[in-house]
Formats: structure tokens, sequence, C-alpha cells
């Protein structure tokens, strides 16, 4: 028989006989003394086959049978692998209580599904680039690359995405180039509204397998300004003073500051100096076009209260992103009466007298309490010469005075009362007055623990 030729081709054998009917249009071909029907796909057989023949799906190179109800494959499983192994066993990557998917599948292919598992990629996103408060724009350069780890397979697709701070992402370039190099460039809101820049590269490959890399790019935030500042005492001789522990009435200050801009792209706009005192605030100098560095030195300052217990300064600094910042660096003076260690002939019965014998005082102390512990001298031992203990009234009545750290010596001095004295920088105070009982009391080097 010669072979016949059909649109849809069927070839017959040149010998024996074929069995079977067929309706309809086919895309195959039957060959050998059986029957072979070839065709591109399972879902072109048709749809009542012939058990006698041989089906063949060129598209899986599986073969099948007609059972009378339906096509069986031939050479492959006809159901799934339940798992079920005790002591932690598995079967390639299935453990136990899951299901091999083999039905349909040729032994080869159920062996490599076991065997084979998908692996994610191995992706990289990197970006070198850093940005600053306030920098208007940039240009962002990235590098990608990913590993194909799944065995056979290839990649499907590589993707890069942007996002402003967490919102939806927008695909940049779907390149699979493999290093990816990419530079974004875009304009940013003023003073930086946009707290960060995230990139997101992700490959799906074919076995299928996905993973993706995220690169976030964070904007430098803003930082206060900053001000380094001093206020030396004009005048602090007496003992016991300093530029920051003064005399009442020790008001005048050389003041100097130097601002500190710290952020490159944020200009300062102002500045100014305040004094806080018992007075309110009072602003002492300012400007309107600073500088990084020394913005003032030797301002002279000589007005604040001479009652002041303390004394404050501070900067406040404006720049494009916010206005009168409190430099953290201030300066505080404090102010304290004196406690008096004296020896003098002159008996205190008046605010005069007390004075006198204040301005002839060989030892002092600035203090808060009337607690210290003074040195006597040789004018303690000498005759004629009564040992005077005078501090602010404020602090209360003597409760005991120790010599040497021993001997109680409160019973030896008598309290004189309340007087009124000046300091040395022309202030106020009332003092409690107490002399010892007799004269050439104390020996040179003696200490008197007054509490």
């Amino acid at each position: 028989m010669a072979n016949l030729i059909h649109s849809n081709q069927i070839l017959y054998p040149l010998s024996g006989s074929f069995v079977g009917s067929f309706t309809g249009s086919f895309s195959g071909s039957v060959i050998g003394a059986g029957g072979v029907f070839q065709t591109s796909s399972l879902t072109n057989f048709p749809t009542v086959g012939d058990p006698t023949i041989l089906y063949v799906d060129q598209s899986t190179k599986l073969s099948y049978y007609y059972s009378g109800s339906g096509y069986v494959g031939v050479g492959t499983f006809n159901s799934d692998i339940p798992v079920s192994l005790s002591g932690g066993k598995t079967v390639g990557r299935y453990v136990s209580g899951s299901t091999i998917p083999a039905k349909g599948k040729t032994p080869e292919a159920v062996f490599n599904l076991i065997a084979q598992e998908p692996i994610n990629p191995t992706v990289s996103l990197t970006s070198p680039t850093s940005i600053i408060y306030n920098q208007s724009s940039t240009t962002n350069i990235l590098t990608g690359s990913y590993t194909i780890n799944s065995l056979g397979a290839t990649v499907v697709s590589a993707s890069l995405y942007w996002n402003y701070n967490g919102g939806a992402y927008t695909l940049l370039t779907s390149s699979n180039a493999n290093p990816l190099y990419y530079t974004h460039s875009l304009v940013l809101g003023a003073y930086n509204a946009t707290s960060s820049i995230n990139y997101l590269y992700a490959v799906t490959e074919s076995s299928p397998a996905y993973s993706s890399s995220i690169k976030a790019i964070t904007i430098g935030g803003y930082n206060n300004p900053g001000a380094s500042f001093t206020a030396f005492s004009l005048v602090n001789s007496i003992t016991g003073e300093s530029t920051y522990v003064r005399d009442y009435g020790n008001i005048s200050s050389s003041l100097s500051a130097t601002v500190t801009n710290s952020n490159t792209l944020v200009p300062l706009t102002s500045y100014t100096l305040q004094r806080i005192d018992t007075n309110g605030t009072t602003a002492i100098t300012s400007s309107n076009n600073p500088v990084t560095g020394t913005v003032f030195s030797g301002y002279i300052d000589r007005s604040a209260g001479t009652n002041d217990s303390s004394l404050y300064y501070r900067i406040l600094i404006s720049d494009g992103h916010q206005s009168n910042y409190a430099a953290t660096t201030s300066t505080t003076v404090n102010f304290y009466y004196r406690n008096y260690l004296a020896a003098s002939s002159t008996v205190v019965n008046s605010n005069a007298t007390a004075q006198t014998v204040v301005n002839a005082a060989f030892s002092s102390s600035l203090s808060t309490t009337r607690v210290w512990t003074p040195i006597c001298t040789s004018a303690t031992d000498i005759l004629g010469n009564y040992t005077y203990i005078i501090y602010p009234s404020s602090y209360g009545n003597l409760s005991n005075i120790i010599q040497n750290g021993a001997l109680s010596v409160l019973t030896a001095f008598t309290n004189l009362g309340t007087y009124s004295i000046v300091n040395s920088y022309g202030v106020s105070v009332n003092v409690l007055v107490y002399k010892s009982n007799s004269d050439k009391a104390f020996a040179s080097g003696t200490t008197l623990a007054i509490s």
C-alpha cells in the first residue's frame, strides 16, 4: 500500500492493516504494524482513542495507550508517591509526610525531581553613593550581580526597582546583564523630606527560584549647630574665685564664642548671645551674618544684677533649617558669700567695727554653708588679738567648733549678734560674728572645724 498523505498527515503502513477509525482532524502520523500516532501535544489526541495504537506526545516525548476510558502513560508513573518514613529519613528532598508528584512522569524525571531542587539565586546590589542633608540632586551609581545556583537553570528575568521612603516600587530596568551597571539621577526635595532612597534588585530563574537584594541609600540627617563659649572674670584675684565661681557682685566678664556649622549645605543665618539673670533674659549681642568660627572675642559684659546668685549665658543660633537653637554649650557663673576667720584687737559692736575685722581677715572661703575648716596663723597667737569667726547670718548659728580634730571649743566663743558688712565688690550682706572669749587663743597651725 502506498503512503496516504493527509493535511493532518496520517501515514499508513506499507504492509499489514490499520485497525481503528478516526473522525475529525488530526495533526500527526501513524506508523508501524500496530499504528503510532504522533502529535505536538497530548491535547491533540482524539477524544476516543484506539487501544491498539501507540500515542506519542512530541512536546514531552512521552507515549500513551488508550485504556477505553482515557489515555495511560507508557513508562510513566500512574500516581503520585506519598512518603512515609521513620527516624528522620528522607527520599532526596522529600520528607516523611510529603508527596512526590510522580504522576505522568518518567522514572528519570522522578529521580531528577528527588535529587534536585530549585536553589534561590545569589543576588547582590551595591552602591558607593552617599547623600548629605539638603543635597538638591543626586546621581546614584548601582551595581547588581547574580549567580544561578539551581542545576541546569537559566535566568528568566532580572529587574531593578526603586522607591522613596518605603513607597511602591517603580521599575527602572529589566536588563538581564550580569553584572548590571546602572546610574539613577533624580532631584531631591529642599531640606530632604526624603530620608532614604531604596532599590530592589529581583532575579527569577527557570528552576523556578527567586531571590532579591535591597540597597537603601540613606540621606544624611540634620545636625544641630554647635558652639563653644567662655565667660572669663575680669577680676578674680581674691582667694577662691575663678571664672565660674565668684563673690557676689563680681559680674564683669570677658565673653568669647565660636560657632560651628554642622551641615555643609545648610547656611547659618544669625546668632544671638543672651544673658539670663534675675532681670530676665537679655540679648547682649547678635549678628545676621554669622560665619563658622569665632563670632566674637573679648566682649565685655558688666550689666548683670549684683545680687544674682547665678548668671547664665547662652547662644541662640539660626540656620536654614531651624531658628533660635539654643546651643548645648553654655556658661553658668555662680556667686557666693564668704566665710571669714580673722584676728583683731578691735571689739565688734557696730557695722563699722565688723567691717574693720572682716577687712583684716587672714582666711576666707566662698561657700553656701557655714561648714569649713580654716587654719589659724600667728595672728591668733598675739596678745590683744581676739579670734573672730564671721559668716552670712542666713547660714544659722554655729553648732560646733572642733580644735585640731579632737576638742570642742564652741564655748570658747561668744555670739556677738548680726551686723552688716560690704564685700570686696560693694555688695552688702548680714553676718553673724563669733568672738573668742580670750585673746591669744590659738597657736599658729591650729585647725578649727566649724559647723
